[in-house]
Order: structure tokens, then sequence, then C-alpha cells
């Protein structure tokens, strides 16, 4: 059994991350009787590098909950991350082709409501400046 000093060292996890963790029932370590200290397995050490890993990929912790709860598969939750990246990916490569169009303008012709309403509904298309 491992301190919690000990669990952020094998897992570069903080404690203050382990704890909050802990709180959103992705872990529960036992508890020493004589001080009520937290006492971490040898399983609790690999949840938390496992929890490292699916945050580093930003998988948000209610789905590492359900895959740990056994509500859903590891092919699943992995599916379900790497659609919601691609999603990410496009949105991010839309914003930065419209940031590349609008950077010519000049902040007092930028016409911020057409903008606005690109950004919206195309994230492609750029609209005329009011000059």
């Amino acid at each position: 059994m491992r301190t919690i000093k000990e669990a952020e060292k094998l897992t570069g996890i903080t404690s203050q991350n382990i704890r909050y963790y802990e709180r959103q029932r992705l872990l529960s370590p036992q508890r020493n009787n004589e001080n009520a200290y937290r006492e971490y397995s040898e399983e609790d050490i690999k949840r938390l590098k496992l929890i490292r890993l699916f945050r580093s990929l930003d998988m948000p912790i209610g789905d590492i909950r359900r895959l740990f709860d056994g509500e859903d598969t590891l092919e699943d939750t992995i599916q379900l991350q790497m659609r919601r990246l691609q999603t990410e990916r496009e949105k991010l490569a839309a914003a930065l082709e419209f940031l590349g169009l609008i950077k010519e303008d000049q902040l007092a012709d930028m016409n911020v409501d057409a903008y606005l309403h690109a950004v919206s509904y195309t994230h492609l298309t750029l609209p005329t400046t009011s000059r």
C-alpha cells in the first residue's frame, strides 16, 4: 500500500488531482484504520495512470467513469473520443483558415456582424468589409 505522496510520485498526478478524481468516483483507496490516511494499492496506481493517459487525450471524466464502471467498453469509449477529436480538428482547421482570411482587414474597417454570422454558420466564407 502506498501513501498519497508515493502515488503522486509514481503517477505524475498531483495529490490535489488525485483527491479530485476520488471525489469524481474514479477511484476509492482504502483508509488506514489507525489514522484514516488514504492507502493506494497497485490497482489504484494503475487506475491513476490510466486516468492520466485518458485525460491527456482530453477524454471527459464522465466517459472515464463509465468505462471504469463497466457501463461502456474501451472500444466504444475510444471511438467516441476519436469522433470528438475529429470534430474539434475540423473546427480548429476552419478557425485557422478564417483567421487567415480576416487578418488582412483593419480593425476599424471590420464588419464584425458579418464575421460573426460567417463564424456561426460556415466558418469558411469571408464577408466583404464595409469601407
